[in-house]
């Protein structure tokens, strides 16, 4: 029994010295229209790490604007729709660190891409693209001889697997991006757009 209650208390202890990892912050991108009504998610940030600033075009923006929930941090539909279009610029401040978000504000019913189209990979994980498709589909990706192996498409994501760019870039050592096109359909209408990957230069 008491070998039972020294084992308990050690693995409290060890429990309690463990350290959490610490969020990684990233600056963020994206494309909203006012034709949308989802909430956009800017920042996979855990509950338990407290927004306690942010600004918009270096104004106070009210954070009843915000949702911060278990599926991270999100401004609100409503709130993106009342702004005009054009770019926007914001400085989110939490408890542990800060991030900046780029909001491009459109206007199009049509299928278009919410995440960046240009990005750097370092060639150490698979990059997903996420996509506003009113009802439609991606139909199809092309260029750079990618195959279906190469990427996946979960309902509007589209995720291209890291050993294709790597091995798009072997193949070419000259080539400076990597280019590849899409294809959105909703009823008749077809959109095409291109992803732009470039090889990430570690300093």
């Amino acid at each position: 029994m008491r070998k039972l209650l020294i084992i308990s208390i050690l693995l409290l202890t060890l429990s309690a010295c463990k350290t959490t990892e610490p969020f990684v912050f990233s600056d963020a991108y994206f494309n909203y229209s006012i034709h949308s009504d989802f909430d956009l998610v800017i920042q996979d940030l855990p509950e338990s790490i407290e927004v306690t600033s942010l600004k918009v075009n270096n104004v106070d923006l009210d954070l009843s604007n915000v949702i911060h929930d278990k599926n991270g941090l999100k401004l609100k539909s409503s709130y993106i729709k009342s702004l005009s279009v054009g770019e926007y610029l914001y400085n989110v401040i939490t408890a542990q660190g800060s991030f900046v978000l780029n909001l491009n504000v459109i206007d199009t019913s049509r299928p278009y891409m919410i995440s960046k189209s240009t990005i750097e990979s370092d060639f150490t994980s698979n990059h997903t693209f996420t996509f506003e498709l009113f009802g439609g589909e991606i139909k199809s990706v092309s260029g750079n001889n990618i195959k279906t192996s190469d990427y996946s498409i979960s309902g509007n994501q589209l995720t291209i697997k890291k050993g294709f760019i790597e091995n798009a870039y072997s193949n070419n050592e000259s080539m400076e991006s990597l280019i590849l096109g899409y294809t959105l359909e909703v009823g008749t209408h077809t959109v095409i757009g291109y992803i732009f990957i470039s090889k990430k230069i570690n300093t």
